[in-house]
């Protein structure tokens, strides 16, 4: 039996298989988009400022107050 193992050729041994990798995450491009969310996020918040104070001047002191005088003398001091 040794006779018959020495007599054939060597066979290659089977080739290791490896586990696949899931692809590495792409940091560079995540943070690109983050950051133009941040910035459109911005811009919306600095176009809605002015009509949020408005609304809020509106609502915190009504012309209908009857109080009104009140109001504005407190505010005055």
């Amino acid at each position: 039996m040794s006779e018959e193992v020495k007599d054939q050729p060597d066979a290659e041994p089977a080739p290791l298989v490896q586990p696949e990798k899931a692809p590495e995450p792409d940091y560079y491009a995540q943070l690109l988009r983050l950051k133009a969310e941040f910035e459109n996020y911005r811009k919306r918040v600095d176009r809605e400022k002015p009509e949020w104070v408005k609304l809020g001047r509106r609502k915190s002191r009504p012309s209908s107050c009857p109080c009104s005088i009140c109001c504005s003398t407190r505010t005055r001091k």
